[in-house]
């Protein structure tokens, strides 16, 4: 996800995966930096749309429609909120077990 200051002084907010894949997400603009609680609702919620088969949401919707069975399959990571990546690996590894 990217953050861009607008003209407006607001903030647009830009959603793609590693593979440059596009998804919507829902703000697309924000007045101020998200707390870490609304930057996970809007990975969560966003939708694929280059391949609208694969469930919403950038990590856990992504993990699910993989099938890859490993939790590594996919990693997330902020300098801004670093305490993102342990939020995600927990739940990626939660996931993972109730699949066993």
């Amino acid at each position: 996800m990217t953050a861009t200051p607008t003209a407006e002084d607001r903030i647009a907010l830009d959603v793609s995966d590693g593979d440059g894949a596009r998804y919507a997400s829902k703000p697309t603009l924000v007045d101020q930096p998200l707390t870490l609680g609304e930057l996970i609702d809007v990975i969560d919620g966003a939708e694929n749309l280059d391949a609208p088969e694969v469930p919403a949401g950038l990590v856990v919707g992504v993990f699910e429609f993989s099938q890859s069975g490993n939790p590594d399959f996919i990693y997330v990571r902020s300098e801004l909120y670093p305490q993102l990546d342990a939020y995600y690996e927990q739940a990626l590894r939660a996931l993972f077990e109730d699949d066993e």
